[in-house]
């Protein structure tokens, strides 16, 4: 790996830029059922150890999940979710 290159298993590659200001917001739900689906800037890895590594990187979230909830994850990111928040959603 040459100097230039970030190993994004380790460290983010927005460590580095300085973050913008946010307004936050408060989003009132629509109704009783929770809707989402997987984010298309979402990158995934699988860690050494077996553990599921999830990196958004447009917010520059990372997320690391056990081995056993990898199928669960990766079930919500491919298929999404509607219904009440609950389990790993």
């Amino acid at each position: 790996m040459s100097a230039t290159e970030i190993d994004i298993k380790r460290v983010s590659p927005l460590d580095s830029i300085e973050p913008a200001p946010i307004d936050l917001v408060q989003i009132k739900p629509l109704g009783s059922k929770l809707q989402w689906e997987g984010s298309r800037y979402n990158l995934r890895t699988t860690a050494e150890n077996g553990s599921y590594v999830l990196w958004n990187s447009y917010t520059g979230a990372i997320c690391v999940f056990k081995p056993e909830q990898r199928p669960g994850v990766q079930a919500l990111l491919k298929e999404g979710y509607t219904g009440s928040r609950s389990g790993v959603a």
